[in-house]
């Protein structure tokens, strides 16, 4: 199997490695944890949706993800054990936070001006009454 473009692995098909082991340590809705372990580099592959949005970190390091058939994906792993983590993080999901964190910023921020304008003229209000 072939594949081209940016951030695209040349693949050949071969047969497992022997010794080598990969488990998952955590499943959830939006992240796979996994710990890895292998004597030469490889292709880890996760039998799961393929979808936009899918992050691949090794060791914390962000790797390009390798689409192996509709339904599975895939990271180059380099020799040795490692620490794997899939996670969703589709950019419209931040930049929604973003806008959300920067309107509620702004509302409290109106909020605050008119509990300082009615604390003001109340004041005003029962200074010029004595």
């Amino acid at each position: 199997m072939q594949a081209s473009g940016p951030n695209r692995l040349s693949l050949q098909l071969a047969k497992p490695v022997n010794g080598a082991s990969a488990k998952v340590t955590r499943y959830s809705n939006g992240k796979v944890d996994l710990e890895v372990a292998s004597s030469q580099a490889g292709l880890l592959v996760l039998m799961d949706n393929n979808y936009p949005g899918w992050v691949a970190r090794v060791d914390a390091e962000t790797r390009p993800i390798q689409a192996m058939h509709p339904a599975s994906r895939a990271v180059a792993i380099p020799a040795g054990k490692h620490q794997v983590t899939f996670s969703y993080e589709p950019p419209g999901f931040r930049r929604g936070l973003v806008i959300s964190a920067a309107a509620l910023l702004l509302v409290l921020t109106l909020l605050g001006m008119c509990v300082i304008a009615q604390i003001k003229q109340a004041k005003l209000g029962t200074g010029s009454g004595s």
